[in-house]
């Protein structure tokens, strides 16, 4: 890292360390002081370090002339748009009504004048916006001409609008991401919140209600399909999304507070699908296993109550379908609905409710239905087949007591396995019992 880029990444970071963080007796320390403490723009009182533009020594004054052409560069595109960097530094460069500046200092300067701005300007190559940098700093320095520049006009709506949304995703917001240049940190915490939704929300374009509602699914508003797929793509820069393309998904002409709660709307709404779709599909399941979707029961409760009453050679059958799949989820149900709904899932879908497309939301009801019909229908045939009443074997009259087979459940069977009697002892050959 050579001198210059060392005094850049001093200048870019916030907030300013004594000497910029630069140590020893090298060259870059050298080159700090000769381009900024000596000439009085680097001020250091104990904690406090700041970069002034103005109030130079006066043997500095043609400096602060510099700075001075940087800043109303910098300020004259709040009000006419974007401007080449070829321009500035035809100023400060040119022989004939420019400066005759070294070119090799530019960056310094710019950087020292970007401090004041940093959180408000857009830098663009030919192709999107781009982070401002050391490198990008020296790479304008080689092909001005490449590179565009425009300051973010401020106002009090737009500083609501940045404190609204830095509440709203406080959470994805990192401490470290704050020493970025200017809203970087907030582009990269909605980055992370759009990251950190399911792929089913990503990729949601309707809304599923529930097959009992009058409109099994419901339409996902424009606004908000433009807002998701917005953040789909990380390569558009902080200003960039949050002052042009945001408004723009929202049909407003710039950022305001109001646009601020649309986007905290859209927020709720997208961290909702999920548990939403949970909620449906319980109702679903509810009515499946008890026909009523709205009774008071919870869902645990009533298919463990229709497990329960399940005969136990339905229990202990392996069924072609794979239906007794269903059996170890209803065993290991808590009281957690939700976490009952997504247990199924896996097992009916062999997908998380997190990777689901609507398609599998028609799959889950009718491996459901299926599975339990094929249950419930084997729990009746075993439990008629065990059911048939049974005459008493007198096996002694004279005593008052009867033998009675029963089977597994406790019913009364026929007694068509070979027994043998002695006395008033019943030997029984069990092996052939059915």
């Amino acid at each position: 890292m050579n001198s210059r880029t060392k005094l850049l990444n001093g200048l870019l970071t916030t907030p300013l360390q004594a000497n910029l963080g630069l140590t020893g007796s090298g060259q870059d320390v050298s080159f700090m002081r000769s381009t900024l403490i000596t000439t009085g723009m680097l001020q250091q009182d104990h904690d406090n370090t700041f970069i002034t533009l103005c109030d130079l020594p006066e043997e500095h004054k043609n400096l602060q002339n510099v700075l001075a052409i940087i800043e109303s560069f910098f300020t004259s595109t709040q009000t006419d748009g974007a401007k080449s960097f070829e321009t500035l530094y035809h100023i400060l460069t040119g022989t004939h009504d420019g400066i005759s500046m070294r070119k090799g200092l530019i960056p310094i300067y710019i950087a020292a004048v970007l401090r004041k701005y940093q959180k408000n300007v857009v830098i663009r190559n030919q192709f999107s916006e781009v982070g401002i940098s050391p490198a990008l700093l020296n790479d304008i320095n080689e092909s001005p001409n490449d590179y565009s520049v425009k300051i973010e006009k401020w106002s009090d709506e737009k500083e609501r609008y940045i404190d609204m949304l830095d509440e709203l995703f406080a959470d994805h917001i990192f401490e470290a991401d704050k020493a970025k240049t200017g809203y970087s940190y907030l582009a990269i915490a909605m980055g992370r919140w759009y990251l950190s939704l399911p792929r089913y929300t990503k990729e949601l374009k309707q809304v599923y209600t529930g097959y009992l509602a009058d409109e099994t699914y419901s339409e996902v508003d424009g606004k908000r399909r433009k807002f998701i797929a917005l953040l789909k793509q990380p390569s558009i820069g902080a200003l960039d999304l949050l002052f042009s393309r945001i408004p723009k998904c929202f049909d407003k002409e710039e950022a305001s507070a109001e646009l601020a709660r649309e986007i905290a709307s859209a927020k709720v709404f997208f961290d909702q699908i999920k548990p939403k779709l949970e909620d449906a599909l319980t109702m679903d399941v509810k009515k499946i296993f008890c026909g009523d979707p709205y009774v008071e029961a919870t869902l645990p409760s009533i298919v463990k109550d229709w497990y329960e009453g399940l005969t136990v050679a339905a229990k202990n059958k392996v069924y072609a379908n794979t239906a007794e799949r269903i059996f170890r989820v209803f065993e290991n149900a808590t009281n957690d609905e939700h976490l009952l709904i997504e247990g199924l899932a896996r097992v009916l879908t062999s997908l998380r409710i997190d990777d689901w497309t609507d398609s599998n939301i028609s799959a889950f009801r009718e491996k459901m239905e299926m599975y339990k019909a094929t249950i419930d229908a084997e729990s009746s045939n075993t439990h008629s087949d065990t059911a048939t009443a049974v005459e008493p074997i007198a096996a002694d009259v004279s005593s008052g007591y009867a033998v009675v087979f029963v089977d597994e459940n406790g019913k009364a069977m026929q007694p068509n396995q070979k027994a043998t009697i002695s006395g008033n002892v019943l030997w029984c050959d069990h092996s052939r019992a059915t």
